[in-house]
Order: structure tokens, then sequence, then C-alpha cells
């Protein structure tokens, strides 16, 4: 929020046109899908997490679809699923122990619920973002400060609530050296949102989210190169979907006519 704050001031943003309560909305389903998907670990195997929200984008285009009637191109629908697929596949066969995927909680059906309500939270969040893009126009930096004042006091709030405030700020007080880490943290985690916002803003949060999801494909494999650890063949072919995707998202970009100007 205050990275946010000091980056509109210092630009000299316009005041934001949309009412402040839709951001309240946005920044409501954000805080049920991020606790819900923390809290759905309790139910089920992590892998199982991973590979469901590695599918993110499509509930965006169905969600989409249903509620601002939104239209995407033919080749996206195909984009998506190749990425959604080639990720799943590999994260799925790249897990050292396949029976943790089958090893779920004692009540794994309860944990895919609520990890469904999870990914229906973030296609909710996603079309209505760009609905308000649409319609107000507001720059990519005011909504990242009016949703983040939101999620300052609604997270504030359930910590409150949940008793966990008071503890959080006696263990910092206990383990000073914690301050640099959270620090980093913050600091990294404020860049990296300004980019988010950025690119929901400018590209639409279809874009944004298969982004972010394609992210964690490349960290995994920047690690495997890295360390040199082997692919099998499934791995590879899930690469090669990925890649694939990717490569038909460049050329769907780069070949849309341009428009003439006046």
């Amino acid at each position: 929020m205050l990275s946010a704050w000091i980056v509109c001031v210092f630009n000299g943003e316009p005041r934001d046109q949309a009412p402040f309560r839709k951001y309240g909305f946005v920044s409501v389903l954000l805080v049920i899908s991020t606790f819900l998907s923390n809290q759905s670990i309790r139910y089920i195997s992590y892998p199982t997490q991973v590979l469901a929200k590695s599918c993110k984008p499509i509930p965006v285009i169905f969600m989409g679809l249903i509620l601002f009637k939104r239209k995407y191109p033919p080749l996206k629908y195909v984009v998506v699923f190749l990425i959604s697929l080639g990720i799943s596949l590999f994260m799925l066969v790249g897990s050292s122990n396949k029976k943790n995927i089958l090893n779920e909680g004692s009540n794994h059906v309860f944990g895919n619920f609520i990890l469904f309500v999870s990914l229906m939270m973030d296609g909710i969040m996603g079309p209505f973002q760009d609905n308000l893009v649409k319609v107000y126009k507001p720059s990519a930096t005011r909504m990242m400060l009016n949703t983040n004042i939101w999620n300052l006091f609604l997270f504030t709030t359930i910590a409150i609530a949940r008793g966990e405030l008071i503890p959080a700020i006696q263990f910092i007080i206990e383990q000073p050296e914690i301050i640099l880490l959270i620090l980093a943290f913050c600091i990294t985690s404020a860049l990296g949102q300004q980019f988010i916002f950025l690119t929901t803003n400018k590209f639409g949060s279809l874009n944004c989210s298969t982004i972010t999801t394609t992210r964690k494909f490349f960290s995994i494999l920047v690690s495997i190169i890295c360390f040199g650890h082997s692919l099998n063949n499934l791995q590879w072919s899930s690469i090669g979907m990925v890649f694939s995707g990717l490569a038909l998202d460049l050329y769907m970009s780069y070949s849309k006519p341009k428009t003439k100007t006046k």
C-alpha cells in the first residue's frame, strides 16, 4: 500500500474515478481465495493444490464468459488448455514421491471443495477487474493502492479476530533478526505487485493469470537445469506443451491487425 501511494504521488496520477467499494469487493474475493487455498492444505496434499492452481486461467475464462459475457479468440482456449495441461503434467510427474499426490488428509472431499471455491473466487476477481478497468479506466497504481487499503483493513481484522496479531508482534520482538527478512519480503512483494497490476490493467486478467501461472513452471525448470536433475519423456512432452502454448500466444499477439490512427 505504501509503495503504491509513493508511486501515485511521484507520478502525480489523477484521482481514481472508480467507486472505492468496488475495490472492497475485489479485496474480499482475494482474501477468501487466499484463506481457502491455505486451508485446503489441511485436508489435501500440497501437490494436489499446486496442480489445481496451475489451472487458474481456466476459471478466469469460465467466469468471464458467464458473468461478463467476455469473448475470447478461439485460439486463446487452445493456449490456456496447452499451458494448464503442460504445467499440470510436469508437476505431477516431477513429484519425487508420486504417492504423495494421492496421500490426502482425513477429509479430502472437503479439501477439494474449498480449493474449488478458491479457484472460483479467482475466476470472478479477474473478469471483475477487467470490467473495472473498462468502465472507469483507473491507473494500475491506483488499482494497487485502493485494493491494498482494503487488504490491510481486512487482513488486520482477521488477524485480530483469530488472536494472531499480538503473538506475531511478540515473536518479532523476541526474534528481531527476522525484521530484515520481513522487510525483504515486503519490498520484493510490492515490486512484484506493481507489475501484476500493470499487466492486469494493460493486458487483462487472463494474460496476467497465465503469466503468473507460467512463472512457477519456469522457476521449477530453472531449478532443474541448475541442479542437473534428469527429466523423463513425459516431462519433456509437458515442457513442449507449455512452450507451444506460449508460442501460440505470442503469434496471436503479433498477428493482430493493427488499426490505422489518424
